[in-house]
């Protein structure tokens, strides 16, 4: 235990990033929980 009270469950998350290849500008990003795959995303 803490010593402000009750110990918080963290959750995991991963951060999906499509990046142009020639200029490496970040086209999308997407938050998913740990449990989704690569593919699903």
């Amino acid at each position: 235990m803490r010593k402000q009270g009750k110990e918080k469950r963290r959750t995991w998350r991963k951060l999906h990033l499509t990046v142009d290849v020639f200029t490496h500008e970040v086209i999308t990003a997407e938050v998913s929980l740990v449990f989704v795959g690569n593919n699903e995303v």
